[in-house]
């Protein structure tokens, strides 16, 4: 993953180790973000229990578990929100747009509003791209969460990436793929088996489809790396537009109260949202 480097700030010295990052993160802190999203709700005419701010990974989830990622979503949006709202800050300041961070409210969710597509592209071309850890026994972890966040460090291509979040419709999203070029939007995942790759591949592809719409990649690269086999499987083809808009649009219906297709029962065994038995298309959103 790259990392920008930290805009010179004139409230900095040499005995001041604190970053811009943790500069604008102590601000947010301060504003209280529980207390700023109902104002950027009430911003953008939203009512206050409207779902706005929402991620690409969980969007994705629908070809896993439409259920889950309606759950999730809703489950993170103050987390995304918080991603927002720090991403346009830091960006405003590596742009050189803004002198110093503001100090009311209003003032706070008006920044970044002028950040562009051509900006965001110069801020990933002066990125650094970070030195791979040191491979490990890390594919006989127990926690798959864990196990894939090493895989990742370990066993995925390296890109330069940028995480930025665009309007649809009445949502905003955010993202961060797990690598950008100048063609392709890059994906990568892992699975314990290759029959649990079958279920992921979709999830995949429909994640690599909305980065690279998203972000306007004509492409996109998706790898799957299977852990009992240490194979990674891999794919180059093009972006389907039409694939991550009818996604964003079957969300978006499902958001709206349509009712999710069923997943195979068997994934609900260790859902965090499973309720009882598993989801039977009747619980209440």
């Amino acid at each position: 993953m790259r990392r920008l480097a930290e805009p010179a700030s004139d409230h900095s010295s040499d005995g001041d180790s604190e970053t811009v990052a943790s500069r604008v993160d102590r601000l947010i802190d301060a504003h209280g973000v529980d207390k700023l999203l109902p104002l950027e709700k009430e911003r953008r005419g939203a009512r206050q229990d409207q779902l706005v701010f929402l991620g690409v990974a969980d969007i994705a989830q629908y070809y896993w578990c439409a259920a889950k990622a309606l759950f999730k979503s809703r489950q993170m949006e103050l987390a995304f929100f918080r991603s927002y709202l720090l991403d346009r800050l830091l960006y405003s300041l590596y742009l050189g747009r803004l002198d110093r961070l503001p100090v009311s409210s209003y003032d706070l969710l008006e920044v970044g509003s002028d950040i562009s597509m051509a900006d965001i592209e110069y801020l990933l071309s002066l990125s650094i791209v970070a030195k791979e850890l040191p491979d490990t026994q890390i594919n006989y972890l127990d926690d798959p969460k864990e196990r894939g966040r090493l895989l990742q460090l370990t066993r995925a291509e390296r890109y330069p990436t940028i995480r930025w979040n665009f309007e649809w419709e009445n949502y905003v999203v955010v993202g961060v793929p797990d690598g950008i070029t100048g063609d392709f939007a890059y994906e990568f995942k892992t699975t314990k088996s290759r029959f649990l790759s079958f279920f992921q591949k979709p999830v995949a592809f429909t994640q690599a489809d909305l980065y690279g719409y998203l972000f306007r990649r004509s492409a996109k690269r998706v790898q799957i790396f299977i852990v009992d086999e240490e194979v990674t499987e891999t794919w180059e083809e093009g972006t389907s537009e039409s694939r991550a808009v009818e996604t964003l649009a079957s969300f978006r219906a499902m958001d709206m109260g349509d009712i999710p297709p069923s997943p195979k029962a068997w994934k609900c065994n260790s859902c965090e949202f499973r309720v009882g038995g598993y989801y039977n298309g009747r619980m209440e959103f």
